[in-house]
């Protein structure tokens, strides 16, 4: 044990020996696989940012919304729609609302018309925040921007030539109403005998959990089955298409970053490998005699490994705090990225993928050092 640490010790002595005699070695090292992985790391971050941009455009636009107009086979046949929300929730990781058209409107300010929506009492949970305490139920929905101006408070709304008082609601930023109705939209309970609901066409508007191609065509398909067996037409409005457009560049995107990767980790390799096969070269004479007084070979490969592992460690270490640091100017001024910023979170994958490569590059670079060391002792010291 004790000639082990010896022996450990001498070698690390040697090495730190070989880098202050040849600070060239150890220098190459740390500044290629530097400026390598800052470039790849500029390099990859544009390809995430500006799949995130999309990304963000998309649900912005309400691509994890999905717009289902139900239809019963004859006008006097009664729709079910699916209103069960903890269904919806458990089975089909969805928020849902149900809104009933009563084939009215109503007008407001400068005879606009607004449409009118009926809701049952088992949807209240999803309009409570916008529910009026009084007003029986009515209320007048619109987005923040509207064409009408309207404002939140009392509004007068005249529908079949007679005024009334409603109050007046902005529909929150994310809400399952806000992608569906610009224009506004008035909502009254299905009880309210003053708009009577048509219960053989429903609106439905469900809000996925997360936003994939898979996700939106399997709860397409259910509704598409449920509706059918309910012997109803449904049209079902998702950005599912374009989503799987979106996977589709992801994935060549990703082939793409790995070529980068595996590309940095072969450059990175040549260069170890031929450093660490010069190295060991010009101390050869020194490790065979260590060899002849009973030091295993897989020592000295190890200390060659271990030096270079610590070089790339610390050289990928600094590039990533360098991009973290720099990330503003690099995606601005040379990607024209707007301020968009990643988190170390987000170019993780990207970091792990870069990581393995340069990691599989060192011990690729160790291969002359195993050969090297397997000589026979004798026809190297004759």
């Amino acid at each position: 044990m004790k000639s082990l640490i010896l022996t450990v010790l001498y070698l690390a002595k040697d090495t730190v020996n070989r880098w202050t005699t040849r600070v060239s070695s150890p220098l190459a090292r740390i500044l290629v696989v530097f400026f390598l992985s800052m470039c790849s790391l500029c390099f990859m971050a544009n390809y995430v940012l500006s799949t995130k941009m999309v990304m963000d455009q998309i649900t912005q636009e309400g691509g994890n919304i999905i717009n289902v107009t139900a239809q019963a086979s004859s006008n006097s046949a009664s729709l079910h729609a699916p209103d069960n929300i903890n269904f919806l929730k458990e089975y089909l990781d969805c928020e849902g609302l149900t809104l009933w058209r009563t084939g009215g409107s109503v007008k407001v300010k400068g005879n606009n018309s607004i449409p009118v929506m009926c809701y049952d009492l088992s949807q209240r949970e999803a309009l409570m925040p916008l529910l009026p305490e009084k007003s029986q139920g009515i209320v007048l929905l619109f987005p923040k921007r509207n064409r009408i101006n309207l404002q939140e408070g009392p509004e007068t709304i005249e529908f079949r030539n007679m005024r009334y008082d409603v109050q007046c609601r902005r529909i929150p930023d994310g809400h399952l109403l806000s992608k569906l109705y610009g224009g506004g939209v008035l909502l009254a309970p299905s009880d309210n005998p003053l708009f009577a609901p048509n219960r053989s066409s429903a609106q439905m508007i469900l809000k996925t959990g997360s936003m994939n191609y898979r996700e939106l065509t399997g709860i397409e398909h259910y509704l598409k089955d449920y509706f059918r067996l309910e012997n109803a037409q449904a049209y079902i409005a998702t950005a599912a298409g374009l989503l799987k457009k979106m996977e589709v560049m992801l994935s060549n995107q990703n082939e793409c970053r790995a070529g980068f990767s595996i590309g940095i980790g072969v450059v990175v390799g040549i260069l170890l490998t031929a450093l660490a096969s010069m190295e060991y070269r010009q101390n050869e004479y020194i490790y065979t005699l260590m060899k002849s007084f009973g030091i295993r070979p897989v020592l000295l490969v190890g200390v060659f490994i271990a030096e270079n592992l610590f070089l790339v460690g610390i050289s990928f270490a600094a590039a990533i705090q360098a991009f973290m640091l720099s990330q503003d100017i690099v995606l601005r001024e040379f990607f024209r990225l707007g301020r968009y910023r990643l988190s170390l979170l987000e170019i993780m994958p990207d970091i792990h993928l870069l990581g393995a490569a340069l990691v599989v590059s060192v011990f690729v670079s160790s291969i002359p050092i195993v050969m090297a060391v397997r000589r026979e002792i004798g026809r190297v010291l004759q």
